[in-house]
This record gives structure tokens, C-alpha cells and sequence, in this order.
């Protein structure tokens, strides 16, 4: 929820939420030309995932463990999108 609060704004499309197997959720934004999946694995440990046709990004994959900064440009594009 932290996560969401945080980068998520009011037109924000709504991801797809996916349960794992080991205890941890999946969020997916599948639009336009963006694919991004975040996995949270426990509080300390989430991955994110991103292609982005429009920016050239294909495939880059990061860690994130409290500062969620880098995600706002992202959740701004599929905000204005919506």
C-alpha cells in the first residue's frame, strides 16, 4: 500500500494484482506502450520490470527497497494515458 500511495496518482491506471505462491504480490500496467511489473517479495525486497517502446527501455530490471522515486516517471505516463 506504501508503494501505491506513493507513486500512484488519481488517474493512475488500476494494475492487474497477481498472488504468489510464496507469499508476495505481483502488480502489472500492461498499456499502450508500456509493460511494467512490480513484485514485492517482502517489504525489503521488490523488483521492478519495465519495457517502454516510446523510451527504448526493453527489459531493464532494478531492485527497490524504500525509495520509490525512480517509479514517478513511469506512474506519470500511465496517469496521463488513462
Amino acid at each position: 500500500m506504501k508503494l501505491l500511495a506513493s507513486v500512484c496518482g488519481p488517474k493512475t491506471i488500476t494494475p492487474s494484482l497477481v498472488p504468489l505462491s510464496s507469499g508476495g504480490v505481483q502488480m502489472e500496467w500492461h498499456h499502450g506502450t508500456i509493460d511494467l511489473e512490480i513484485t514485492i517479495y517482502s517489504p525489503s525486497r521488490i523488483e521492478v520490470f519495465l519495457c517502454d517502446e516510446n523510451t527504448g527501455e526493453d527489459g531493464k530490471e532494478w531492485l527497490i527497497f524504500s525509495d520509490f522515486s525512480s517509479l514517478l516517471p513511469i506512474m506519470k505516463t500511465l496517469s496521463e494515458s488513462a
